[in-house]
């Protein structure tokens, strides 16, 4: 294992837990942002310990993983960074599952980890099983959290059924209205509001004051949804044949932790059709909690995965 800030990453080495951010250069000169906790011990000549790299959701979005990553921040080096064309990354022409699967594997070595635990969440998910399936020598495990399944068309409209009971019938009209101008269409402020009825329903209702704070919190974030990648990665994802997706699950040979909150408004049906599929997999629901679990139910979901990093990282 190469020692933090050797291989293509700009910067030195790192104390431990001390996240560093820096840009890494994929092999087509693409820049993702990135930002690691390294771990060390003081008796192994600096070599991190096992890592985790935490892949976000959209997609489109960019990284907001940070709770999760400082959940096991003392157990393991922690990797987060934003997708190509997202967030702080460089923007590009390129964004499929295939390159998002490759940019993971530039990751890997140039943080010079050999093998790495990888978390992902909703559509991040399902890139680090596609991640998984390709480099099955550089998985040590799996952590799948609030995905939704191969089969995700036919379930949308029961999704969104169950988002739409969480609003207001005045909130809800006031998402469809600001939806339909689209983006580029509405003001910075109308964004924010636009974005804040479209996540909020991901927490169970009603919501408290803390969900409504840290779901604006996110929603200020002065970044652009990329709706291109969103668009063509979900796409490319999901209009595949369900049954290829469910046999590329079932040859993924390594541990995996499937977390779902029991109040995501996502149907069961798509983790458990997973959990069934993975020859590995241990599922955990998290009563009370929604989409992101880790805001929810913390001290639950800390407790589910740091078990997990403990035994299989």
């Amino acid at each position: 294992m190469v020692p933090p800030g050797r291989g293509r990453c700009q910067g030195g080495p790192v104390a431990a837990a001390d996240a560093v951010e820096r840009r890494v250069r994929m092999r087509d000169g693409v820049d993702l942002w990135t930002s690691s906790s390294w771990v060390t011990d003081e008796d192994d000549d600096g070599e991190g310990r096992p890592a985790l790299v935490l892949v976000h959701g959209g997609p489109g979005l960019w990284d907001h993983l940070e709770p999760v990553a400082a959940s096991v921040a003392d157990l393991v080096s922690t990797h987060r960074y934003d997708q190509r064309g997202c967030g702080r990354s460089d923007p590009s022409d390129v964004q499929t599952i295939a390159r998002a699967v490759a940019d993971l594997e530039e990751l890997r070595d140039a943080f010079g980890h050999e093998r790495w635990t990888v978390f992902g969440h909703s559509f991040g998910a399902a890139i680090a099983t596609r991640y998984a399936a390709a480099h099955p020598s550089r998985v040590s495990a799996v952590v799948w959290c609030a995905g939704t399944g191969p089969d995700w068309p036919s379930q949308r409209a029961e999704a969104k059924a169950r988002m739409a009971d969480r609003l207001t019938a005045a909130e809800w009209g006031e998402h469809r209205r600001l939806g339909e101008l689209g983006q580029r269409g509405r003001t910075w402020e109308q964004e924010v509001r636009w974005r804040t009825l479209q996540w909020l329903p991901d927490h169970p209702a009603p919501a408290t004051a803390a969900t409504v704070a840290a779901v604006e919190a996110f929603a200020t974030t002065p970044l652009p949804v990329n709706e291109h990648a969103n668009h063509s990665m979900a796409v490319e994802e999901f209009g595949r044949d369900p049954a290829e997706a469910l046999d590329e699950l079932a040859g993924i040979d390594v541990p995996v932790l499937i977390i779902r909150g029991a109040e995501d408004p996502r149907p069961a049906i798509g983790t458990l059709t997973v959990a069934e599929a993975l020859p590995h997999a241990e599922l955990v629901v998290i009563d009370g909690a929604g989409h992101l679990p880790w805001e929810d139910r913390p001290a639950e979901y800390a407790s589910a995965l740091r078990r997990f990093v403990q035994a299989h990282a």
